[in-house]
């Protein structure tokens, strides 16, 4: 049962990564503010040349993607490695800190934080709950196999 745990973390660190690479083919235009009011593309580290309708590959680089999937990553790869509760625990307040930093920038790229957060943060508190429930039934099997004087 532990292992499917751990399974569940990578499904979702693997979840994370397709949904940062998506959000690199995204139009530009529609993840920032300027080119919904004003039309042009006006973000300080855009390629020159860059469009609106480029993607954010093509108008920002790779940067903001891979970013954006390190962040949403890390926090289930480190809970599958180390499959501790606690530290599926930690998750869930980490995903809760990349919604709150997405809702902060909601002007540009960073609000696609949240939108990827968001399921992630469901998903950590459902396997936190279920590590915390397979960990409660081993300890009362342990317990009950001690008390009879049972090898198993």
């Amino acid at each position: 049962m532990v292992r499917a745990i751990r399974v569940v973390w990578i499904v979702a660190s693997v979840a994370a990564a397709a949904y940062a690479m998506y959000c690199g083919f995204i139009q530009v235009g529609e993840v920032t503010l300027g080119c919904s009011k004003g039309g042009e593309l006006s973000v300080y580290d855009a390629r020159p040349g860059a469009t609106c309708e480029d993607s954010v590959f093509t108008a920002l680089g790779p940067r903001r993607p891979v970013v954006l999937g390190l962040l949403l990553m890390t926090p289930p790869l480190i809970a599958a490695w180390a499959l501790r509760i606690w530290v599926s625990w930690l998750v869930v307040p980490a995903m809760a800190v990349l919604i709150f930093v997405g809702i902060a920038r909601w002007a540009d790229f960073w609000l696609l934080l949240s939108f990827g957060a968001l399921p992630l943060l469901v998903v950590s508190i459902v396997v936190a709950l279920a590590h915390l429930v397979v960990r409660a039934h081993t300890d009362s099997r342990r317990a009950r196999d001690e008390a009879t004087g049972s090898l198993h």
